[in-house]
Formats: C-alpha cells, structure tokens, sequence
C-alpha cells in the first residue's frame, strides 16, 4: 500500500516539473517543443461555462491599430473545447515583443462574438465590458522561448 502511494507522488512529482512547453496542443504545439528554439506562447484558457462550441485564440502585436481588429491578428487558431478541464495551446509567435491575446468561447460555432451567450477574455485578464479593453491593459512581452499565460473566459 505505502509502496502504491509513493510511486503515485513520484508520478504527480514528474508531472508537475514536467516544462509547460511539453502540454500544449494545436497546430502549434512544436513550436513549444523545449528544443524547438524560436518564440511561441503556451495560453492556458479556463472558465468554461460548458463544453460546447469552439475556441478561438487570436494573437495581435501590441498595437492600438492592430488591438483586435479584423484580419489583423498575427496567429489565429480555432480548436475544440476539451471535454473537461482547461485548454492549454501553444501559438507560433513570429518573434520576440509586446502581444495581445483575444480568446473567443464561440459556443454556437458561428464565429462571431455573442457577448450574451459566448465566453471570452483577454491576456491579463482586465475587467470587461461591452466594449473593446485597451491595448494596454492586455500586453505582455514574449521573449524568445515559451512564455505562458492564462486566461479566463467569462460572459
């Protein structure tokens, strides 16, 4: 018995240290390869209401005349809702510098916000409303390797 618990905490101890480079999914995912070199970003997004629909995760330099506006996001990546848990995705990034991220809970699968029905949430989680969070509020600077982040979705 005591041997069983021991090597259930080896296991949760490897998986915990385990680089969060090797979690993500998507069509990304070896860009955060711990080998891979360049720059990527591992977005950890919770809070789902429900599984239904799609996620949608757009990636804008930093930028008051990028900051999410049609066509001019960096990397955009539509995944499936996980059946349970959180949603860990690695993104692609072109490079180091200051980003923005816009996640869309797209619960009926049309692929436009319903800021009554649908979740969504931006990079450092900054109160929203119904109109559109300043650049400010939601950069960070990714730097060459894996930066993490995680965020919230909500209605």
């Amino acid at each position: 018995m005591r041997r069983g618990l021991a090597v259930i905490g080896i296991a949760a101890g490897l998986a915990a240290a385990m680089p969060a480079s090797a979690r993500g999914v998507g069509p990304d995912a070896a860009a955060c390869a711990a080998s891979a070199g360049g720059t990527a970003l591992l977005v950890r997004i919770h809070g789902f209401d429900d599984r239904d629909g799609s996620v949608r995760v757009s990636t804008y330099r930093a930028t008051e005349e990028d900051w999410l506006v049609r066509g001019k996001y960096v990397r955009r990546i539509d995944h499936d809702v996980p059946r349970s848990g959180d949603l860990e995705l690695c993104v692609a990034l072109p490079g180091p510098g200051r980003y923005a991220v816009g996640v869309l809970h797209d619960r009926n699968g049309d692929g436009k916000l319903n800021p009554f029905r649908d979740g969504y949430g931006v990079s450092n989680n900054p109160s929203l409303g119904l109109s559109k969070p300043k650049v400010q509020r939601a950069a960070f600077a990714a730097g060459t390797g894996v930066t993490a982040i995680a965020i919230k979705v909500s209605r």
